[in-house]
């Protein structure tokens, strides 16, 4: 898994394309873009700690792409189908306590 941050200042979007409007401006302002430095030199001593939650997302994204067949397709054809017949209803309280939950763990 691949994640890109960008730098404080940087005007180039994450494509690496610059529009004509932004190359000018960027002339007209005196700004240089640069491209982040990628030799191995460079990246040294960086470090990347990942908290316990995000350890077992990755867990679960490595599973997830390990099996066959991630989605439950029935199950999103009937919920689908129950949307189209306006029979799906949501349990907004339920809801509610899933994301009181969330919020309470950070």
């Amino acid at each position: 898994m691949a994640i890109q941050f960008n730098r404080p200042g940087d005007t180039q979007p994450p494509s690496g394309h610059v529009s004509a409007n932004q190359a000018s401006s960027n002339k007209i302002a005196g700004n240089t873009l640069q491209p982040p430095p990628t030799s191995a030199s460079s990246l040294q001593g960086e470090a990347v700690h990942l908290s316990s939650d995000a350890l077992r997302l990755q867990g679960v994204a490595e599973k997830l792409a390990a099996t066959a067949e991630p989605v439950d397709l029935e199950k999103v054809a009937a919920i689908r189908q129950a949307i189209a017949e306006g029979q799906y209803s949501v349990d907004s309280t339920a809801v509610a306590d899933k994301i009181t939950a969330l919020e309470a763990r950070f």
